[in-house]
């Protein structure tokens, strides 16, 4: 027997289902100083000493803290600071999102501790040279939780030193929430997954209308001044390209099928199904609901 899908297996409990991509993240990166040859060689070429990194870096670091506070203060925001690990942060934006509704712009600011790349200037003495190498820390990282008028509830991740590597997070679902919307199509999305949808056919034709180019030009807006984080007085700083996508790495992207089962028992009797399957493997024949295996 062959492999036959889940949805296959399935096909006539099935009501209807949706296929889109779930989250979305990307890294933007200042093309020099993205690497270590990349951060000695900008010092070098301005006759920065390379042991004088931490005090070159530093301002920039004032910097972006000032801009975040002004941020906050411009939309009236206090920054909350997060110490635990396991502090829930999608709890959080749930309840803030709950006060304030959905409508676009800045929904929640916070601040952690959290690891990030950095550089440790160093003087080999077999060669003589010197000069920064890669390695690991600890910085203060800036989270602007913010709602866009397309994507959604999104996030941009700012740290506080260098090399200053963005992370920004988008959804597919809330995503394709806004296109329904958009279309007044009606529909449950229940956390991170869509329970029904009042046409599935019309919500997967919107949903294989994502356009990865689209996100490109999203990212440059946000850098910029989509949320007012005004990074680019970085770039400026720096004279570097103001294109967020220029040097933007897919972190993780997925993609993930949404399916409404017509009827409750439908559930139980999927559930018991493949568990035979997984147990016994695709021959298996499936048991009476409720049937413990022998």
């Amino acid at each position: 027997m062959g492999l036959t899908l889940l949805t296959e297996r399935h096909a006539k409990q099935i009501a209807g289902m949706v296929s889109c991509y779930d989250r979305v993240i990307v890294q933007g990166t200042l093309p020099v100083f993205c690497y270590a040859e990349g951060m000695t060689a900008y010092l070098s070429k301005r006759r920065i000493r390379i042991f004088d990194f931490i005090q070159f870096a530093k301002p920039l670091t004032d910097a972006i803290k000032a801009n975040a506070e002004a941020v906050a203060a411009a939309n009236g925001i206090k920054i909350d600071y997060v110490r635990k690990k396991n502090f829930r942060k999608e709890d959080r934006v749930k309840a803030v999102l709950k006060e304030r509704g959905t409508h676009p712009g800045l929904v929640w600011m916070f601040s952690a501790l959290e690891p990030c790349t950095t550089y440790q200037p160093w003087h080999d003495k077999a060669s003589g040279r010197t000069y920064l190498r890669s390695d690991d820390g600890k910085c203060l990282h800036y989270y602007f939780y913010f709602i866009d008028a397309e994507l959604g509830l999104c996030y941009m991740r700012v740290p506080t030193w260098c090399p200053f590597r963005l992370q920004f997070y988008c959804n597919g679902h809330n995503w394709l929430a806004r296109q329904l919307d958009c279309k007044k199509i009606g529909y449950t999305l229940l956390d991170n997954a869509f329970t029904a949808i009042e046409d599935w056919a019309a919500a997967q034709q919107l949903a294989d209308r994502w356009d990865a180019s689209r996100l490109h030009g999203k990212l440059d807006e946000f850098a910029r001044d989509g949320i007012r984080l005004r990074i680019e007085f970085v770039k400026r700083a720096l004279a570097l390209a103001p294109r967020f996508h220029e040097r933007a790495v897919g972190e993780q992207a997925e993609v993930r099928g949404d399916a409404r089962l017509a009827e409750t028992r439908d559930f139980l009797q999927f559930v018991d199904r493949e568990l035979v399957l997984l147990e016994q493997g695709d021959d298996a024949q499936p048991r009476r609901v409720g049937q413990r295996p022998q």
